[in-house]
């Protein structure tokens, strides 16, 4: 189902959480929104799942308009952070509360939620405690009860902060597949840059209840819209230009070159960090800028670097 936002705006006395904002979600794709604290992510959410008044602007599903239509008939699942599951139901009962709320017959709700739990990998959970859960399969148990009504669309709000980096992946790789699997329409909120890009077809930067930019993770990557997008984003080397503007530096563009040959550029190395395999070299710059970059080998921290800039892989900012 498509979801249009058009010209939204939400106040809260003299801070304008959301600021003309204007967005198209179209059947069946997944966009993430993210943003630092503040920026209006949760408030949009709200907003689409009827459970924030608007100041102005539009909301539709399907071409249908939302200003009337209470949150509960919206057709919209809901999957929070903290899981939000009911400690005195069984899994079972969790899952199919959404059905029995919608007047759905009971031998159906025992039948959706077996395809549920099946379908997020809890085959034989139904009788579970919900105290019983491990935090991944709480996740799920809260997925599979925000599916089994069909939504039109589906809205997660940091649906894996709580997690652990392992399990966080796995998950998300897993709510990946399914999405694409089920087909469903996506608004995603989270603050993990690096979530949204693994989740989402289409990511919206938010800022200060304003769209910076949007696009595909690969356009945000390689080409961000301002200095703010590309920090977001992850890019750490930020270098004045002296035409003008500001140079975004990939991590990739950088390398160091072989002990006494020369290179482009000349940075000491302040810090070492070993990920997956490689080293990532912190180092600065004679004007305080940033140079990061990885290597195989580990350079000395206070040591002095020559630095190989691959100028082809440098992304310039006029503004």
């Amino acid at each position: 189902m498509t979801l249009e936002l058009a010209d939204v705006s939400v106040r809260f006395s003299d801070t304008l959480a959301l600021d003309s904002v204007d967005l198209s979600i179209a059947d069946g794709e997944t966009v993430a929104i993210i943003g630092p604290s503040g920026c209006g992510k949760s408030t949009l959410l709200r907003a689409v799942a009827g459970l924030q008044a608007l100041d102005s602007g539009s909301i539709s599903l399907a071409g249908r308009s939302l200003a009337d239509v209470p949150a509960h008939e919206r057709g919209i699942g809901l999957m929070f952070q903290d899981h939000a599951l009911f400690p005195h139901l069984d899994v079972a009962a969790n899952v199919s509360f959404g059905l029995e709320m919608g007047g759905v017959a009971a031998k159906e709700q025992a039948s959706r939620v077996a395809e549920m739990l099946s379908l997020v990998g809890l085959d034989g959970f139904a009788d579970r405690s919900i105290d019983a859960l491990s935090g991944g399969e709480a996740q799920r148990v809260a997925l599979a009860r925000s599916l089994a009504p069909a939504p039109s669309l589906l809205m997660l709000d940091e649906p894996l902060g709580s997690l652990d980096r392992v399990l966080r992946e796995q998950l998300t790789a897993d709510l990946r597949a399914l999405i694409r699997e089920l087909g469903t329409t996506t608004l995603h909120v989270t603050h993990d840059q690096t979530e949204a890009f693994a989740l989402a077809d289409r990511v919206v930067v938010l800022r200060d209840g304003r769209i910076e930019q949007a696009g595909s993770p690969s356009e945000l990557w390689h080409r961000p819209a301002s200095v703010f997008v590309a920090e977001f984003v992850g890019h750490t080397n930020l270098w004045p230009n002296p035409m003008g503007g500001t140079d975004v530096v990939p991590l990739t563009a950088l390398s160091i070159v072989d002990s006494g040959q020369a290179g482009d550029v000349e940075a000491t190395v302040t810090a070492v960090t070993f990920r997956e395999g490689r080293h990532l070299v912190e180092s600065r710059r004679a004007d305080g800028s940033m140079a990061s970059f990885e290597a195989d080998e580990a350079p000395p921290v206070g040591g002095s670097v020559q630095l190989r800039l691959d100028q082809a892989k440098v992304i310039n900012l006029s503004t």
